[in-house]
C-alpha cells in the first residue's frame, strides 16, 4: 500500500517538510517511529508507557508540524524524510 501512496508524492522532500521534521519532539518522534511500524495508537502508547490520549495529541502535533492530513500521510512522509527515524524495521520503501 506504501508504494502505491509514494507514488502520488514528490520524489524530493520541500525544504519546508525538512525543517518541520527538525522541529519534532523526542516523543513525537518516538510516536512516528511507532506509527511508521503500523502500531494502533492503543498499542504505541503502551509500549512507550503513555495514556492513548497523549498518543493522540502527539499525533495531531507531529501532523501539524509535517504538514500532513492524516496518519497514513504521516506513516509515509516518515519513511520518505527520515530514514534514520526507522531503520530497517519499518520495511524498505
Amino acid at each position: 500500500m506504501a508504494a502505491a501512496v509514494l507514488k502520488y508524492l514528490p520524489a524530493q522532500p520541500s525544504d519546508d517538510a525538512c525543517r518541520a521534521g527538525d522541529h519534532l519532539s523526542p516523543r513525537e518522534r518516538d510516536v512516528l517511529f511507532h506509527l511508521a511500524k503500523g502500531q494502533a495508537d492503543k498499542v504505541i502508547a503502551r509500549n512507550l508507557g503513555i495514556a492513548e490520549a497523549t498518543v493522540k495529541i502527539h499525533l495531531k502535533n507531529l501532523r501539524r508540524k509535517i504538514k500532513v492530513h492524516n496518519r497514513t500521510q504521516a506513516a509515509v512522509w516518515a519513511m520518505r524524510h527520515l530514514p534514520g527515524l526507522c531503520g530497517k524495521s519499518c520495511g524498505s520503501v
